[in-house]
């Protein structure tokens, strides 16, 4: 490393702050805690792989993911497998994977809480190998993501246009997904405009959802949507909003450790922690247990 062992890769396009407000603040909490540290800033999503790539064959022994959810995830697919402890600090919109080990939103305290922290052998979820944090999706949650962009670049990053996006997405929604689905063995045929797999147990209790406790004891929670029209998609979406989604109307829930999703397309566009990327079919997901060195604060924060 430049100057120390310990790493933080910023995502300057992350959540509503920005770079040249985070750099100093960022600084004088280390200072603070006594940590020396090594600040890379990232101005391009695309680079955010290469710079912790390039951290790990620097000497890092820490590095520290500061964005959104898609940020930490792709500093994650870099550092598991390896003896590099990991860290998240809470910079992007929704964060559930910080709150999800209890971490301070707050960035000063954030900070404190991992330098203090410990690090310890952590499960991860992977799809096609590609590490995935909170859910990967298929069919209208991409289509969600892409107008949401568009609507970000507009009107600037928050939960109102997060919302905003799933409702004018499901009023133009038409396609359905045809799925061969093959859960711990058994083989399930669905048509549906929604299939997520979810991996993060705090997200799903902060959506009212159940399958928490099963991804609790090391498997995947898979929603699958009905076949419905736009008004029944949309009443679903929004008593998901309000924390009043039911199973028996809303979704399937499908539990499980080994998962394969067949489209019977040779590539499917699949969101991962909010990030896009066309992958080969089939989709095969699989936990890896142990597979990241993470830190989590040595006391919990319980209000978040």
């Amino acid at each position: 490393m430049r100057h120390t062992q310990t790493c933080v890769i910023l995502n300057a396009g992350s959540g509503k702050r920005k770079a040249g407000e985070m750099v100093p603040r960022i600084n004088r909490a280390f200072a603070e805690a006594g940590r020396r540290f090594d600040l890379r800033l990232v101005r391009n999503g695309s680079d955010i792989t290469r710079e912790a790539q390039r951290a790990i064959a620097d000497g890092a022994q820490t590095i520290i993911a500061a964005g959104g959810d898609g940020t930490i995830a792709a500093v994650a697919s870099v550092v598991a497998g390896t003896d590099v402890a990991f860290g998240a600090l809470p910079l992007g919109t929704f964060n559930y994977f910080t709150r999800s080990i209890g971490l301070p939103q707050e960035l000063e305290p954030a900070i404190h809480a991992l330098v203090d922290g410990t690090a310890a052998p952590a499960r991860l979820g992977l799809v096609n190998d590609r590490v995935f944090i909170n859910n990967a999706s298929l069919g209208a949650y991409p289509a969600i993501l892409k107008r949401r962009e568009s609507i970000y670049a507009r009107w600037g990053r928050s939960r109102v246009a997060a919302y905003w996006s799933v409702f004018t997405t499901l009023v133009q929604l038409r396609t359905r997904l045809t799925v061969r689905a093959t859960v711990d063995g058994e083989v399930h045929h669905l048509r549906s405009p929604l299939i997520f797999v979810s991996f993060n147990p705090y997200q799903l209790d902060q959506l009212g959802l159940e399958g928490a406790d099963a991804i609790r004891d090391g498997k995947f929670a898979i929603f699958v949507a009905p076949d419905g029209t736009r008004r029944e998609m949309l009443g679903a979406a929004l008593r998901l909003a309000g924390r009043l989604s039911d199973e028996a109307r809303d979704f399937r829930l499908i539990t499980g450790r080994d998962v394969q999703l067949d489209t019977a397309r040779p590539r499917q566009l699949v969101a991962c922690d909010g990030e896009l990327e066309r992958m080969r079919t089939p989709l095969r997901f699989e936990i890896r247990e142990g597979g990241i060195n993470l830190i989590r604060p040595r006391n919990p924060d319980p209000e978040v």
